[in-house]
């Protein structure tokens, strides 16, 4: 692989051909094997396009195997038992989401204060 084949894969892979700049289309123009992942990610985006509105069902007897699998460490969730209780849980998730990105923020400040000094 080429270095001028590692931005455009990583960009591919990211956001898709739209997200190559004129540059990576230029190197694509010349290269091969971009021409060849640029194609292929063109054929998937196109069958995965196609399946948008049809809906899967995993037959029933999956449900139970993949819980046996992971239940030590998931447990399905019961349906609240009142509208208020769901507020609450909800409330309860954002303010738990919302402080582990502000205490995720500070590591990455002091981390980062630490580097230049």
């Amino acid at each position: 692989m080429r270095l001028r084949c590692i931005p455009v894969t990583a960009t591919l892979s990211a956001r898709g051909a739209r997200g190559l700049t004129m540059g990576m289309r230029r190197h694509v123009d010349r290269c091969a094997r971009c021409t060849t992942e640029v194609e292929a990610h063109r054929v998937m985006d196109e069958g995965m396009r196609s399946l948008r509105g049809i809906a899967h069902q995993a037959p029933a007897e999956v449900y139970p195997r993949v819980m046996d699998g992971i239940r030590p460490w998931a447990v399905p969730m019961s349906k609240p038992s009142s509208p208020r209780r769901a507020i609450v849980a909800a409330v309860a998730a954002v303010v738990t989401a919302m402080a582990t990105a502000a205490a995720g923020t500070v590591v990455v400040l002091v981390r980062q204060r630490h580097r230049t000094a």
